[in-house]
């Protein structure tokens, strides 16, 4: 069975839209990424919130979703920045990653499965 991947891509401010890291554009780039790769995406998720701080709605959500789906879907954003900027937020992955699950990062293509012992 194929892995398939749950998108997640942010911005922190509409402003930042116009600085060259819109949502449209990590989708875009996501999606050469996953192309290239031959990564399926079968979710997409948004979110116009800051990752300094905890308590991104979306964000929480796509946590929920991976554990649910434990080992049968990877998570893939646009830049490691996306994902967070907080360390809870970052231990919440990194255990994700010791559940098995596979986290990507198209603009940077880093596999942390890879990087991580």
């Amino acid at each position: 069975m194929t892995q398939t991947y749950i998108a997640y891509i942010r911005v922190s401010t509409e402003r930042q839209g116009a600085e060259g890291v819109s949502l449209a554009e990590q989708q875009r780039s996501i999606t050469r990424y996953a192309n290239h790769q031959g990564l399926v995406i079968t979710a997409w998720h948004e979110e116009r919130r800051t990752a300094a701080k905890r308590g991104r709605p979306i964000f929480r959500q796509v946590m929920q979703e991976l554990e649910q789906q434990e080992g049968r879907v990877g998570f893939l954003m646009h830049k490691i920045d996306r994902g967070a900027r907080n360390l809870r937020d970052w231990a919440d992955i990194g255990d994700a990653i010791d559940r098995g699950i596979t986290v990507r990062f198209a603009h940077d293509d880093v596999d942390l499965n890879d990087v991580l012992p």
